[in-house]
């Protein structure tokens, strides 16, 4: 199974104020204390966050707003309300911004704290650098309202538009059965090929493959590059030569490589057809 690596979080919230003030404090107090009432998988993320400040000393948070980040932060720390007695002591010496002693008084409204951070650098985001929202690569799936999700990367824009081209392509092919790539030499065309077959059996295209994948892609993917000797006896299927022990040559029929390709993928659905 491929190790999941979150980067950082990020959660949506429209509003202005509390981030303008916020940003304001921090950079007298140098950190601050923010939170938030919902989080989702936090079981499942809180040891990889960890992770990374033990590694790097922080992770990044990024405030989305009109579907835009507009605010970034680094976050030193982080606490839900049963760790924080055994941190509260060491995050007041930093004399954080909002710091409250007790975990309860993080809180507006019906609005209750689940998590708390420790922040440094709040910072609002100059407009042209801003990255939107679906340039993040989800841990789980799209933050909704104020709701704090993990991501695990960051798309650039030319990444985001190859896989968009790849969505598409992935689209054509499953309505239609067949697609030809035009171009020419060397300009991608078996590269792209690989990449869309990763999309249709991984959901994905992979980075780098796991050697379980590679198997699972092998089995699933096949190969033929045309060329002149190349002839219906080598793609469906022809007689071959065969020697027996007594040393006569006979031939044999074999099937070819589209042929055993096919004979692999009715077996596969009648298996599937067989389990259900």
């Amino acid at each position: 199974m491929e190790e999941i690596k979150i980067k950082g979080i990020l959660a949506k919230d429209a509003t202005t104020d509390w981030k303008e003030d916020f940003e304001n404090e921090v950079k007298e107090s140098i950190c601050g204390v923010m939170w938030k009432d919902q989080m989702s998988n936090l079981g499942e993320i809180k040891g990889l966050l960890q992770e990374l400040i033990s590694k790097q000393g922080y992770f990044d948070y990024y405030n989305i707003a009109n579907n835009v980040s507009d605010y970034h932060g680094k976050i030193i720390d982080f606490a839900t309300k049963e760790e924080y007695p055994a941190k509260v002591q060491e995050w007041e010496k930093k004399n954080p911004a909002w710091f409250k002693k007790s975990f309860d008084e993080y809180a507006a409204g019906n609005q209750k704290a689940v998590i708390a951070f420790l922040v440094e650098d709040f910072k609002k985001i100059p407009k042209e650098v801003q990255i939107h929202v679906n340039q993040f690569k989800f841990y789980d799936k799209i933050p909704s309202v104020k709701n704090a999700v993990a991501y695990i990367d960051i798309l650039t824009k030319e990444k985001l538009n190859h896989q968009a081209m790849i969505n598409e392509i992935k689209q054509l092919l499953t309505s239609n059965k067949n697609l030809i790539l035009t171009g020419a030499p060397g300009t991608g065309k078996t590269y792209l090929a690989k990449q869309i077959a990763q999309q249709l059996i991984f959901g994905e295209v992979k980075k780098e493959m796991t050697d379980d994948e590679k198997k699972q892609f092998n089995e699933q993917c096949g190969f033929v590059q045309f060329h002149p000797s190349y002839d219906y006896t080598d793609f469906v299927e022809g007689l071959r030569p065969k020697q027996d022990d007594s040393e006569t040559v006979g031939f044999e029929r074999k099937d070819g490589v589209f042929k055993t390709f096919c004979a692999n993928a009715l077996e596969n659905i009648l298996d599937s057809q067989k389990s259900e």
